[in-house]
């Protein structure tokens, strides 16, 4: 396994199976990681226009991506400990082209709203050409360059090169996903190593409140969105949301809880940390309030709980009208952010038995899938390395 770090991160965050040999290359341009959560706190919890200069800042730091790839097509050692290992198969995230081209130029194989008014039709339209076009200037081009630059002018496109991967497994699940026509090679494997009735018993701090309640939902927002650079007026909203329903226990996870300590309701507890799957999984809990990160949904899917969304970027405003979609979630715009909304989204997600009903029908479909997305994952793996470029592409 390559960890190929374009930030300046502590790879020790990262825990991997001591049984794996893990290579550590250094790309870092200097970004430093909580440098750039904060910078980017505004652009998360703001509905920030493309024209907005705070944007084109974000797009900038996106578009420093190249100056990675360059240090690591220049890293020799590297290279050359990809061209010795003779490996049958390699599999890369498609975040960016770079690890496409080193794939292609060490020889190896390479697995790389459903309903919507005019106006938003009109806005995704504009927003995939849009974001084609940067794509290509801001990444896929530049990153091309240097490939060129260091292996020669005859070096393909990236964007060629991706799409002539044998097989694309994507994150997602057929079972919880919008109808969209589809590719022999694309594999679902959304949920792999998500499993029901895995669940530990909770830690004692958590089973006291438990035990007292009639039930419990938990506030995450992952790692990519501090909470406590939350605006806030989404503090004061979430605080009194969770105030009106004193016998509910709210859990939550938040970077800095001593500084909420003395602002929450009696019926709310902050930490650091906690143990999400365990408390979803927990016959008292109730639901899940979320910025949709896609993770936190399909833990919402497999552990059968309703979820509140509210969506910051990225594919998390896809994933919010997908849970409305499903029938599962509410979406509260991050626009919309404030006592009243919050306080119906939360009744809702705690009083509205159709939306637990249709949680645990998508809990017992995913349970029931004919083939789990471990066996897809290890199946076609093996199918490539065994075939090759075979019939896939064509």
């Amino acid at each position: 396994m390559y960890m190929m770090h374009m930030m300046d991160v502590d790879p020790a965050l990262v825990p991997i199976d001591s049984r794996i040999r893990v290579l550590h290359v250094n790309g870092s341009i200097g970004i430093n990681a909580t440098k750039m959560q904060n910078d980017q706190a505004y652009f998360s919890f703001n509905d920030v226009p493309v024209w907005d200069v705070r944007f084109r800042e974000a797009m900038g730091r996106w578009g420093q991506m190249h100056r990675s790839c360059e240090l690591f097509i220049a890293n020799k050692t590297f290279l050359a400990d990809i061209e010795r290992s003779k490996f049958d198969v390699a599999i890369t995230h498609q975040i960016n082209t770079c690890p496409i081209g080193i794939i292609h130029q060490q020889t190896l194989m390479m697995d790389a709203g459903a309903a919507l008014s005019f106006v938003e039709r009109v806005k995704s339209f504009i927003g995939q050409f849009m974001f084609k076009r940067m794509w290509r200037s801001m990444v896929s081009d530049v990153e091309t360059a240097a490939f060129r630059k260091e292996f020669g002018n005859d070096f393909p496109h990236l964007d060629e090169l991706m799409a002539k991967a044998p097989l694309v497994f994507v994150n997602s699940n057929e079972l919880y996903d919008f109808a969209r026509p589809t590719l022999a090679k694309v594999v679902n494997i959304g949920g792999i190593g998500m499993k029901a009735g895995e669940s530990k018993p909770l830690p004692q701090e958590y089973t006291e409140r438990v035990g007292t309640s009639r039930g419990f939902a938990v506030l995450t927002f992952g790692s990519m969105a501090p909470m406590h650079l939350m605006p806030e007026h989404w503090t004061d909203a979430y605080f009194h949301a969770f105030s009106q329903f004193p016998d509910i226990q709210f859990f939550i996870r938040h970077e800095n809880p001593s500084a909420i300590a003395p602002r929450l309701p009696p019926n709310a507890m902050a930490t650091k940390w906690l143990p999400q799957t365990d408390l979803l999984q927990h016959p008292k809990c109730v639901g899940l309030i979320t910025h949709g990160g896609y993770n936190s949904f399909q833990e919402a899917v497999h552990a059968g709980v309703p979820m509140v969304a509210t969506a910051l970027w990225g594919d998390q405003p896809r994933n919010a009208h997908l849970a409305v979609h499903l029938g599962f979630g509410v979406n509260v715009h991050k626009t919309a952010m404030n006592r009243e909304t919050m306080s119906e989204a939360v009744r809702r997600l705690i009083e509205d038995k159709t939306l637990k009903q249709a949680a645990q029908r998508l809990k017992s479909m995913v349970e029931s899938r004919p083939v789990s997305s471990e066996t897809l994952l290890v199946k076609w793996t093996e199918f490539v390395a065994e075939h090759k470029y075979d019939i896939l592409l064509s």
